[in-house]
Order: structure tokens, then sequence, then C-alpha cells
């Protein structure tokens, strides 16, 4: 006996509930594994950061002990003091971070071991400087323990690595597996459930197919929400495109290209803040703008600014004209709207068409632009998060020179380009003369503002290709791709007169400093950042002790005297 119409519905709503629930659990536990794998991605990735933290704390540890030794300055010891604490807390994590690898633990067991020597040969070279001075220091520093002990502490840190990353592939594999095999039990139940739902579509328009009015009522509902729904895809896209653009004219891009396919009979711009935040100037625009449209204008010239929200001007209402508008002829429709994010206004956009093309402007256009808009202004306002943050990374706050972090890399970069091209490249290290005695007698704001002046003419006459960085109090370092030796103290000589010059206005008071500056070059001097401005650091020092003012190249011999 066949089943009836209504049995038919209700059995395949109810395969359809039977397929949707298993997949949902197979789904599920797809996903439970995904996360325990990505847990385990993530503990690797803890492991590997870990072990690069010890050998940072070594690497500090050594400097540290060795400019002590050079200087005989207790304050060059400060990172000792900190490295030896956070080596411990260190090791104790990876301790704990291993503990399920027995390898590892080994390998763990073996470093912590070293670390721990490395760390007495410092403690001795301190103390054998303290007690019998520096020549004694140096002698016992000379032995190479301590560089013997760095190389087993990195090779053993590097096996290590080296097995975090091989369980890292193994652990990505799974995720990527358990993600394919997610994909594929959803694609199979939505094609079983379409399938099914289709069946059940068929059995509903036969049932009413001599329905004529209920048909012609469900095809403009279908024929409606494709509309909807093609619209929301563009929407959708415009958005994936937006979040994916690492450029202002990347965003103005896609919204020149997006526009004109989202509203065919549209034309529209939109304006951005300048820096000072009292005018908008245009940025893109799409369509054909009306004659007396105003692409640049004040903030209090439009009122979506001035109300904060959507400003709608059409024949049907009274609202009032945005003054930016104000010679547009009345037969076209125009909306504006804030670009807004993070509590920030951004600019304006603005929406426009001939009012015998529009149609009808409804809430449902409203919400497709305001949609639009806090897409674009979410764009814009990550955009200017992104360059803050990359700005605040590698920039000191006072100066606004390049700080230690990209200095450490790009110098790296530099050495290896000078390497393969077999050009020179200088490196200036400097210390503001008597810098202490500025904040002493005048304060630190006195000291910060001499600063950010010495800052600013080391940049004046810079070349593009020359980088200035702070090296972290009064010290700054200038380094000079394509430049020899002699060039280097030419541009060194220039800064020392360029110093002396420098007027520096301090409330009533004007400070007048010096600087002494101490120069080297690769390879001549150096084969490595490290050594670069280690050398230069000397020559430095050197320049300190001859009287300050004055400039000190590298020569055979320095390093040993110092």
């Amino acid at each position: 006996m066949p089943l009836s119409y209504t049995k038919r519905i209700d059995l395949g709503f109810f395969v359809a509930f039977l397929l949707i629930c298993s997949i949902a659990s197979s789904v599920y536990v797809c996903f439970q594994q995904m996360n325990h794998q990505k847990n385990r991605v993530e503990h690797t990735y803890t492991v590997i950061s870990t072990l690069q933290e010890v050998i940072s704390s070594l690497s500090d540890m050594q400097g540290s002990v060795r400019g002590y030794i050079i200087t005989g300055k207790d304050s060059y010891l400060d990172p000792y003091y900190v490295a030896v604490p956070v080596l411990g807390v260190r090791l104790g994590e990876l301790q704990k971070l291993l503990a399920d690898n027995h390898d590892q633990m080994i390998r763990y067991e073996s470093l912590q071991a070293h670390v721990v020597q490395r760390s007495r040969i410092a403690e001795n070279a301190i103390e054998t400087y303290r007690q019998d001075g520096q020549k004694s220091a140096m002698d016992r520093v000379s032995t190479g323990n301590g560089k013997r002990e760095m190389d087993e502490i990195r090779m053993i840190v590097q096996e290590m690595i080296g097995e975090e990353r091989r369980l890292l592939d193994i652990r990505r594999t799974a995720v990527e597996n358990f993600f394919r095999l997610t994909m594929y039990s959803g694609a199979f139940g939505i094609l079983i459930c379409l399938i099914i739902l289709g069946a059940v579509f068929y059995l509903i328009k036969r049932e009413f197919r001599y329905r004529s009015r209920t048909e012609e009522s469900l095809l403009d509902a279908v024929d409606q929400m494709e509309r909807h729904n093609e619209e929301t895809k563009l929407v959708s896209q415009m958005g994936d495109y937006l979040r994916g653009c690492r450029e202002r004219e990347e965003v103005y891009r896609v919204i020149a290209d997006s526009m004109p396919l989202l509203f065919p009979q549209s034309f529209g711009s939109v304006s951005v803040f300048n820096n000072s935040r009292n005018t908008l100037l245009p940025s893109i625009s799409w369509g054909t703008l009306p004659n007396g449209t105003s692409l640049e204008f004040g903030g209090e010239d439009c009122w979506a600014l001035r109300q904060g929200r959507g400003h709608l001007v059409t024949g049907l209402n009274s609202a009032p004209v945005c003054p930016h508008l104000a010679n547009v002829s009345r037969d076209y429709v125009s909306f504006c709207l804030p670009l807004q994010a993070q509590g920030e206004t951004i600019g304006q956009i603005y929406f426009g068409a001939l009012a015998s093309e529009s149609g009808h402007v409804g809430k449902h256009e409203m919400g497709t632009m305001r949609r639009i808009t806090e897409q674009i202004s979410l764009a814009l306002a990550n955009l200017n998060l992104q360059q803050a943050l990359k700005e605040q990374s590698i920039k000191d706050p006072l100066t606004k020179l390049y700080n230690r972090r990209y200095l450490d890399e790009t110098l790296a970069r530099e050495c290896s380009r000078a390497q393969r091209s077999g050009k020179p490249l200088s490196v200036l290290v400097m210390d503001i003369d008597h810098f202490k005695k500025v904040n002493d007698t005048y304060g630190h704001d006195a000291g910060d503002a001499v600063l950010a002046a010495f800052a600013r003419m080391l940049q004046t006459g810079i070349r593009k290709e020359d980088i200035a960085c702070r090296l972290g109090g009064e010290e700054f370092v200038l380094v000079l791709p394509d430049a020899s030796l002699e060039q280097g103290i030419v541009r060194a000589e220039k800064i020392c007169e360029a110093a002396r010059a420098l007027a520096i206005k301090f409330h009533s008071d004007v400070l007048n400093v010096t600087v002494s500056i101490g120069v080297c070059d690769y390879p001549e001097h150096g084969q490595t950042p490290e050594e670069l401005i280690q050398r230069a650091d000397i020559c430095l020092y050197k320049a300190k002790a001859g009287g300050r003012n004055c400039v000190v190249p590298y020569e055979a011999g320095l390093l040993k005297s110092a």
C-alpha cells in the first residue's frame, strides 16, 4: 500500500533528521580531534619559543659579562642579573613541557647541565675580574671554555627544536587530515540532505501545481530571495577581499570594483579625514558623479558626520541637503554614512542615484549600504591599527628611530647582502657625551629633548638606504651600506660637527652637546653583526677615553688593547 503524501513528507524529514544528527556527531568528533591536535601544535610552538628564549638569555648573559670585563662598569652586569633567574624559570618551564617526551627529556637534562656549567663559567669570570683584575679575567675568557659550552648548548637546542619541528609536521598533518574528513563528512551530509529536501520540494510542488496564485507568489518570493542571496554573496565577497587588503589602495580598488555590481545605477565616493582631521579628502569614486558634487569638504559640511549616523535625502522627505551636495540637482537621491570603527570616525561614504532610476530606497537597501560601510570602516581601521602596531614594534617612541630589535634583524640582512655583493658596509656607534650630566642638571625631560633633537639631526641628510637606530639610552647606531671605512669616517666627522652646532632650547635654557663615535666596517673588522657592534663599541670607548667629541676608527690590535 503506497504511503500518503503527508506520510512521505514526514518520512523524508525524519530520514533527513537522522542523517543530520549522524553527520553532526561525526563532525563534532572530528572537530574535537582537530582541537586536540591544535593544542599539541601550540604546545610545540611554546617549546620552540622557550628554547629560543633560553639561547637569548644565555647570549644576554655572555654579552653582559664580556661588556663588564671590557669596561669594568657594574651597569653592564644588569642583563646578567636579569638573565640568570630567567634561565631558571625557562628551564623549569621546559621540564614541565617536555615531561611526556622521554627523548626530549634526555636532551633537556644534558642542556640543563651545560647551562649550569656556562653560568658557572660566567660567574667565575666575574669573580676573577673582581679579585685579580681585567687581564686575568680576559685570560680566563680566552680559554674558550664558555664558547665551547655555548656551542654545545646551541647544538642541543637545535636538536630539540628539530625534534619539535618534526612533531609539528606530524601534528599539522593530523589536523589537515581531520579537517579534510570533516569537510568530506559535511559535504556528503549536505548533498544527501539536499537530495532529500529536493525530493520533498518536488512533492510539495506537484501537490500545489494547479494553485496558480500560490505558485506565482512562491516564484516571486524565490526571485526576491535569489536577488538577496546574490547581493549577500557580493557583500560577503567584498568583505572577504577587504579583510585581505594590506594597503589602502587595495581597499579603494575593491570598493571601486564592487560598488557598480551591488548598485548598478548608482554613483558615489569615499572620503577620509586628512592628518589634521579638519578636511575630508576624496579617496575613491565610482559611477559618474553629478555636476556640483564637492569631493573635498569640511567635517561640518555633511549631516551624516554631524549626527554620527546615515543621512538620506529624497524627494519624499524633508531632510536638509548636506552642504557638500548643495549644488547638486534635486533630481538625485543621496545617502551619506559616516565611516566609524573602534570608536573613531575615519571618514564618510556617499551613495547617489537619479530619483527616476533608483526606485524606492527602502530599509533593505539602506541596510545593505550600512553593512558595506561597516566593512569598509573596519578594513580601514584595521589597516591603521596594523600600521601603528608595526611602527611601535620597530620604532623607538621617543626618537622615532628604529629600535634594537630592528637593528639586529636588519644588520644581519645587510651583512649577508654585503657578503653576496662584495661591497663594504660601515657601522657607526655613537654616544652623546656627558648625557648623565644633562639629566642630573636639567632633569629627564631635558634629556629626552636632547635625544629627540639629536635623532632629528641624525636623520638629516641621511641616504635612503642608511639605517639609523637607537641602541639604548644615549647610544645610537648608523648602518651605512655600500660605504667604506673612509666614507664612514667622513660621515662620522660630519655628525660630530652637526652635533656641536646643535642648540637645543629647553624652557629658558639652551643645551649644547657633543658626540663620540666609533667606526668599523665589514668585512675588515668583523664578519657578524655582533662583532661589528662590539668593535665599533670598543672604538667608542676609546673616543670617550681620548677626551670625547671625536671619531675613532677601528685599527688592528685595538681589541687586544681594550
